[in-house]
């Protein structure tokens, strides 16, 4: 069986008009300024596909900053850099065919030492979408017949390193525990991906040595411990060790699976795609959260202050959108999967759009931080008065009614956010966006507002859910002493007018 990535059809791309066809590397990138951009219906696939071409386009052009003001101008890529960048491979011996005896593309070459039959699984084990054992169901809620066609194939290969979690099936990737990835994305997918590329001048690290995984000649050891990584191996990092192998009518339904290489060097990476948040004790990249929308986790995405590019919360390729698109609109796709352990819990996948203005002062970007923090604690405040005033009624739910209030109270939460997300969208970052950082109390009353717009959002939610919390004396007693509490916390204590 052959099935070359550069050439056959796999990667699915919608044009201008939304329709959606299968495309190989190849074609993709000669047609990708007339495509709008990589459509799958799983994240973490989609995800796993872009970050390829990005390593793809980093690796044949090792571009610098002014290299990709000049691309965005031209409009399209010049085929010709990708034609020398792949006879070059070609020279390394490198191959594209998934199926090649020797350079199994994004694989590991059958060695008998290391894959024997004990190592051998069904191809659903590299599908994360499919429950196994303890995991929840994410994406896929009926069983799936794996046999798989090799672009199936191709495309679980892509998820399986940037998506895999620590455990028996092997070690974490070079980020730990999935974070949230950050692409900056454009009007079509040339733009998505030049914006979402990193310059070689933007990190510290080595960008190409050792190089990208389709180009490494060291033999993927299990369990290996790797102390640090280039650039591009980082984004291709091989944390599980894979061989797909061949089976009837064109199809796949098994491959070699077990551990990879243990990447160590979690304080020295930084990962291109990922924001960054920080403790007294060390920097973590952005986890999903279950429950927690993409939007709250905008000040880290934007934080692109001046001085050491790592030492601050925003992806490396948000910061460098600041540099060479200083006055539209950046637009970002963020995608992530919930996880703990080896377990799967959520897929998340979110666009938003933000002022380039967010992107030119630290403060703005604090700001925004510190007005999701409030409303993050104002939840807190409503949860604590919400159980509060149901206490009385403990009994009654236990009893008659055992999951009602609790889901009231989760309901009244989930309500809560909506409005702060409204208001967010709506009033906090353009009012931030427009601010001028030099006039004398601009921050101020735009916190003040924020800070009045979510306590009224607060107490509305909890009015609306204690209205179901009962008439009788002792209920309206706990609901009245729970209102007083929670109106001192989200007004009092924090200095603003007191509300009714």
């Amino acid at each position: 069986m052959h099935f070359n990535v550069m050439q056959d059809p796999w990667i699915p791309a919608a044009d201008e008009t939304g329709a959606v066809a299968e495309r190989g590397i190849y074609d993709l990138l000669r047609e990708a300024h007339r495509l709008r951009g990589i459509s799958m219906s799983s994240p973490m696939e989609e995800y796993g596909i872009y970050r390829l071409l990005c390593a793809f386009v980093m690796d044949a052009l090792r571009p610098r900053t002014a290299d990709l003001r000049q691309l965005l101008v031209k409009g399209r890529f010049d085929m010709a850099r990708f034609d020398s960048y792949l006879d070059t491979c070609r020279s390394e011996g490198v191959s594209f065919d998934l199926f090649d005896p020797e350079r199994p593309f994004l694989q590991s070459k059958l060695d008998p030492k290391m894959d024997s039959e004990k190592n051998i699984k069904p191809i659903s084990e590299i599908d994360y979408a499919v429950p196994s054992g303890n995991n929840h169901v994410l994406f896929e809620h009926e069983p799936k017949q794996f046999s798989v066609s090799p672009g199936e194939a191709a495309r679980l290969l892509c998820a399986v390193n940037p998506f895999c979690t620590s455990g028996l099936k092997g070690p974490s990737y070079v980020n730990g525990a999935p974070p949230l990835y950050v692409l900056v994305t454009g009007e079509n997918l040339f733009q998505t991906l030049v914006y979402s590329s990193l310059p070689e001048n933007m990190s510290k690290l080595p960008y190409a040595e050792p190089p990208v995984f389709w180009r490494y000649r060291e033999t993927v050891i299990p369990d290996k411990k790797v102390p640090a990584t280039s650039v591009l191996l980082g984004m291709t990092f091989p944390a599980r060790r894979l061989l797909l192998i061949p089976g009837k009518g064109e199809k796949v339904e098994s491959l070699y699976f077990q551990k990879g290489m243990d990447f160590q060097g979690y304080d020295s990476w930084t990962d291109p795609h990922a924001a960054y948040e920080y403790t007294s004790l060390k920097r973590m990249p952005v986890k999903p959260e279950i429950g927690k929308a993409c939007w709250r986790n905008t000040g880290s995405m934007l934080d692109c202050s001046h001085g050491d590019a790592e030492a601050h919360g925003a992806p490396l390729v948000v910061q460098q959108f600041a540099k060479i698109a200083e006055d539209i609109p950046i637009h970002l796709n963020v995608y992530g999967v919930v996880t703990k352990l080896e377990k799967y819990f959520e897929m998340q996948r979110s666009d938003l759009v933000y002022d380039s203005m967010l992107l030119q002062s630290a403060e703005k970007a604090e700001l925004l931080r510190e007005g999701i923090e409030a409303a993050e604690k104002d939840a807190v405040y409503l949860e604590i008065a919400l159980k509060a005033a149901s206490k009385s009624l403990k009994k009654e739910r236990n009893k008659k009614q055992p999951e009602k209030y609790g889901s009231v109270i989760t309901q009244g939460l989930e309500n809560y956010y909506l409005k702060c997300q409204t208001a967010f969208w709506n009033q906090l970052c353009p009012r931030t966006a427009a601010a001028d950082i030099n006039a004398e109390g601009a921050f101020r009353d735009i916190r003040q507002r924020w800070n009045e717009t979510i306590a009224g959002a607060v107490l509305a939610e909890f009015d609306r859910c204690t209205a179901d919390f009962g008439t009788g004396a002792a209920e309206l007693l706990e609901q009245g002493q729970a209102r007083r509490r929670l109106t001192a916390k989200v007004y009092v204590y924090r200095g603003g007018k007191q509300g009714g």
